[in-house]
C-alpha cells in the first residue's frame, strides 16, 4: 500500500497486514523503484529493509535519557567487542528520531509512535532495553554487512 507520510499511519491502522510504503510526493518518489525491485524479486519491503546497510542505530524512548540511553550503551559495547566499525548508534526521544536515521529500536510499547515518525526506518521492537536476543542478532547481522 502506496500512502502519503501524513496518511501513513492511519492507513496502517486500517490495513495492518499490508505492506506499507510511505512517500513525500506521489509524482516523484525514489521509493517507487523499492517497490518495483520488490514485486520482481517477490521480497516483501520489510525484507529489503534487513538486507540494507545499517550506518546509524538510534535508541528511542520517551525522554531519549534513561533507558534509551543505558540501551546505547549497551549495543555500542557489543558493536565494539563483535569489531564492527561505522555505525553510529546513540539515543532519543521517540519525537526527535532524526529522518537519517537507518535502524530504530524502542521498547515495544513505543514502536508505533516511532513507526509513526519514521515509517521508512527498519524498527526493532525489544521488552527490554538491556537484555534482548535480539541484539545478538543485529551483531551477526552486521558483522556480515558488506
Amino acid at each position: 500500500m502506496i500512502t502519503h507520510k501524513d496518511l501513513t499511519a492511519r492507513a496502517k491502522e486500517q490495513h495492518p497486514d499490508a505492506i506499507h510504503v510511505s512517500v513525500d510526493n506521489f509524482m516523484n518518489s525514489p521509493r517507487y523503484q523499492e517497490v518495483i525491485d520488490g514485486l520482481q524479486t517477490g521480497k516483501t519491503n520489510d525484507e529489503q529493509r534487513v538486507t540494507a546497510k545499517v550506518e546509524k542505530v538510534i535508541f528511542a524512548c520517551d525522554a531519549g535519557m534513561g533507558s534509551s540511553a543505558m540501551g546505547a550503551s549497551m549495543l555500542k559495547d557489543k558493536f565494539k567487542k563483535a569489531g564492527i566499525e561505522g555505525v553510529d548508534v546513540s539515543n532519543t526521544a521517540v519525537s526527535a528520531i532524526p529522518d537519517d536515521v537507518d535502524l530504530v529500536i524502542t521498547h515495544k510499547d513505543l514502536t508505533a509512535r516511532a513507526k509513526e515518525k519514521q515509517p521508512d526506518a527498519e524498527h526493532i521492537s525489544v521488552d527490554n532495553f538491556l537484555n534482548s536476543p535480539k541484539y545478538n542478532d543485529l551483531v551477526e547481522r552486521l558483522k556480515n554487512q558488506s
